[in-house]
């Protein structure tokens, strides 16, 4: 039963923090495409790189990509070799995650998110951003190490306590 529990405890750990993380991400992107409509709308790539550039001060952001609502690219950026985030098939309207495996190696979310003009509504583009996981499976690893060494301590603890109290009770009764 504790082992059943353990592994259930391990496992929605697992979750929350990961649900944290992917949160987290969504808040950076949203933020991002408030801040550069008006950088979308008159196609100022200046102004989308400095933005890239203060994105890219999160360590586990790996590529970013501003994109027009013709789906061209006004400003992109990425710390991975040989790789470019490619343009959406259709129009985002939503937030989109989805889970990749870029060069077999390293596991990210890639973020979709659209870049609306706030005063009338109207579609600019959008933005596509890949967030490394590396971080956070070192962070759930150490969690859950750390988690099995403290169920081991309680496991053991719980048995001497058992023994000593097993003991006591039976030398009285013997004597």
């Amino acid at each position: 039963i504790v082992i059943f529990f353990s592994a259930y405890s391990f496992r929605n750990m697992r979750r929350q923090m990961r649900t944290g993380f992917m949160e987290k991400g969504r808040i950076l992107v949203s933020h991002l495409a408030r801040n550069i409509q008006s950088g979308v709308l008159i196609e100022d790539s200046e102004l989308l790189n400095e933005a890239l550039n203060f994105l890219f001060e999160e360590d586990d952001v790996r590529y970013a990509a501003i994109y027009n609502s013709d789906n061209a690219v006004l400003a992109d950026k990425t710390t991975i070799e040989d790789y470019a985030p490619v343009a959406a098939e259709a129009r985002v309207a939503t937030l989109e995650i989805i889970e990749l495996l870029v060069n077999e190696s390293l596991p990210l979310f890639d973020f979709r998110y659209p870049v609306i003009f706030s005063e009338d509504g109207e579609y600019l583009g959008y933005i596509n951003v890949g967030i490394s996981l590396e971080s956070i499976n070192r962070e759930i690893a150490r969690a859950e190490k750390n988690a099995f060494y403290f169920m081991l301590a309680c496991i053991g603890l719980g048995s001497i306590c058992s023994f000593v109290i097993a003991k006591s009770i039976t030398g009285r009764t013997i004597a």
